[in-house]
């Protein structure tokens, strides 16, 4: 029978095949340690859920503090400007000029 779809658990490969529903479960795989898999959260995930739900406001914080550094209008003039203005570099910068 040919297997369509693949879900990785832990290190098992779980196979559907095209007839059926339930997975072809390899040898010492049970449904329970499968269903452990799928509500599996890992201590990081936790703490952001947790962190979020101390500070909704962070995430506010977050965004106004990239506003502050990275979202910034471009003046198009001014780089034209600054690239023409650009002096290409020699290919030994240390050479004296005799």
């Amino acid at each position: 029978m040919p297997c369509h779809t693949r879900y990785t658990c832990g290190r098992a490969v779980l196979r559907w095949n095209d007839d059926s529903q339930t997975p072809d479960f390899p040898a010492g795989m049970s449904e329970l340690r499968l269903s452990m898999a799928k509500n599996y959260e890992s201590e990081i995930t936790q703490f952001l859920k947790d962190l979020r739900q101390q500070r909704p406001h962070l995430e506010a914080s977050q965004k106004s503090g990239r506003a502050l550094l990275w979202d910034k209008a471009i003046d198009l003039d001014q780089v034209e400007e600054f690239e023409a203005a650009t002096v290409a570099q020699k290919p030994y910068v240390y050479q004296t000029e005799d």
